[in-house]
């Protein structure tokens, strides 16, 4: 059988080359960045004779997927104000709802390991999550309509920053100033991208469920960004209000990121036609207050998501009780108006203690593997870098 090595070598095979050596810089970094970036290898051990034998709740529907501690943020939302929620819906799919679950715990024990903690205290953060899970779905089971939700919206407090120093940075004479992150277009590519801007603007929801009809784009370049994504195509651009001359105060930062289809429904990476479109809607399903700028295109055959990258984007760093009332909302508003998860109460009535006990052993177990399979990477560096740089 393939080891989770082997895995890597064969799924990023198909992704853009050049970000691969640091990719595998990211990935032999530590376990919990492995973790993080290797989704497809944890779909495929959830089929291991090991983890099938940790008995899971029936209930499923629309899920995150890749669900992790570092997919929670602080971000601009479409009414204006800073929201804090799950940010990240790449690998959203059909599934059981105790995947996301067992992800996200998993996630609490290795981020714990990687801050120092101790191995019970990691235990302790992935039994609080579990635990609240259950407890906010019970809270909430009872809502039917989106608009009830805000009686559980989690409270930012902190104070936004203005956009205009943040723009200025990245920005010299209306075009972006090169750096690690962020590199020039060619003039092919450059009239692509405007080609599919109209699409974009058409798909997108700017402030207050507006469309942005009234921007245009200005300048364009490639991003580097993420652990589990790179070497997904990736393109920073600028836009403006179309009227009058452009100014600094008027340009928003968008990214354009390629998309494809869930490693919990493929082995290897694939796009089909409508997958930006699918993923876009899973954002206005799963969070309470979407993002500003989020919509949907294609650059030829490529399905590209796009988002607003902001000044006031940041980590969510809350405990472990927040990430697990936070899951239990998204699973409720995605599923609206289906029972969604709901149904897991009743699997589990009365058995309470036995659902977290068995996420637990899943977290702890699967932890295991992880740093198992992230000390094999460390191993066979010199030989996964060859691949990628050669073919690079």
């Amino acid at each position: 059988m393939a080891t989770a090595v082997d895995q890597i070598l064969s799924y990023n095979a198909r992704l853009s080359k050049k970000d691969l050596p640091h990719k595998l810089d990211m990935l032999t970094g530590s376990p919990f960045q492995f973790f993080r970036g290797t989704f497809h290898v944890f779909c495929r051990d959830l089929n291991l004779k090991e983890f099938r034998a940790i008995p899971m709740t029936r209930s499923a529907g629309p899920i995150v997927g890749d669900l992790h501690s570092q997919n929670f943020g602080i971000f601009r939302a479409v009414h204006d104000g800073l929201s804090a929620d799950i940010n990240d819906f790449d690998e959203t799919t059909h599934g059981p709802y105790e995947f996301d679950l067992r992800r996200l715990t998993t996630s609490l024990l290795l981020g714990a390991l990687d801050k120092g903690a101790t191995f019970s205290e990691g235990v302790a953060h992935v039994e609080d999550c579990a635990s609240s899970y259950i407890h906010a779905l019970g809270n909430m089971s009872s809502i039917k309509k989106r608009e009830n939700f805000e009686a559980f919206n989690i409270p930012v407090d902190i104070k936004p920053k203005p956009r205009l120093p943040f723009i200025k940075k990245i920005t010299s004479n209306l075009q972006f100033i090169a750096s690690e992150k962020l590199g020039p277009v060619d003039e092919k590519t450059l009239a692509k991208l405007q080609e599919a801007f109209p699409r974009y603007k058409e798909t997108c929801v700017a402030a207050d469920h507006k469309p942005a009809e009234n921007y245009r784009l200005v300048a364009a370049a490639t991003r580097v960004s993420g652990i589990g994504s790179l070497g997904r195509v990736r393109y920073a651009l600028l836009m403006c209000i179309e009227k009058g001359e452009p100014m600094l105060e008027h340009l928003r930062l968008i990214e354009w990121k390629q998309s494809l289809d869930s490693a919990h429904d493929e082995p290897l990476p694939n796009a089909t036609k409508s997958r930006a479109r699918l993923e876009v809607a899973a954002v206005k399903r799963f969070q309470l207050h979407t993002k500003r700028f989020i919509g949907y295109t294609r650059l030829g055959k490529m399905p590209l998501q796009a988002r607003e990258l902001g000044v006031n984007d940041q980590a969510m760093n809350c405990d472990a009780k927040t990430y697990g009332s936070i899951t239990a909302r998204a699973h409720l508003l995605g599923s609206l108006p289906e029972a969604g998860p709901r149904t897991i109460l009743k699997e589990i009535k009365g058995h309470e203690e036995d659902f977290v006990r068995r996420v637990i052993h899943f977290s702890v177990a699967y932890t295991e593997k992880v740093l198992a399979d992230h000390a094999e990477l460390v191993k066979r560096q010199k030989e996964v870098r060859k691949a990628w740089t050669s073919a690079s």
